[in-house]
């Protein structure tokens, strides 16, 4: 799911994009995104200089993400909001902004 949120997020994006922002590895993405073509949810677009591949969000993919995607991960938050509460939220948001920033210096 993340890598189609990425695609959408970029509107066009490439292998080399998504690979960098999720930091996955390129055969995890190729292989994720031909399941996705597969499924009608991603399109290959084509390339002027032949090297990469660009790719979009179909219209199906895009009512993946809005009808039961995007639904069940508001769901899935509200339920992770109850079970920790608010200390344990902040907590976990403390956490993953001293790693970004650890990150962001490297």
């Amino acid at each position: 799911m993340n890598i189609l949120v990425a695609t959408s997020k970029f509107g066009v994006a490439r292998q080399a994009d998504i690979c960098e922002v999720l930091q996955m590895d390129h055969s995890t993405v190729s292989r994720n995104v031909d399941r996705m073509i597969t499924r009608g949810w991603i399109e290959k677009l084509p390339d002027p200089d032949g090297r990469a591949t660009p790719f979009q969000m179909t219209a199906a993919g895009k009512r993946l993400l809005a009808e039961k995607a995007f639904p069940a991960w508001q769901e899935a938050q509200k339920a992770i909001a109850k079970l920790l509460g608010a200390e344990g939220i902040n907590s976990i948001r403390s956490a993953t902004r001293k790693v970004k920033n650890t990150k962001e210096r490297e």
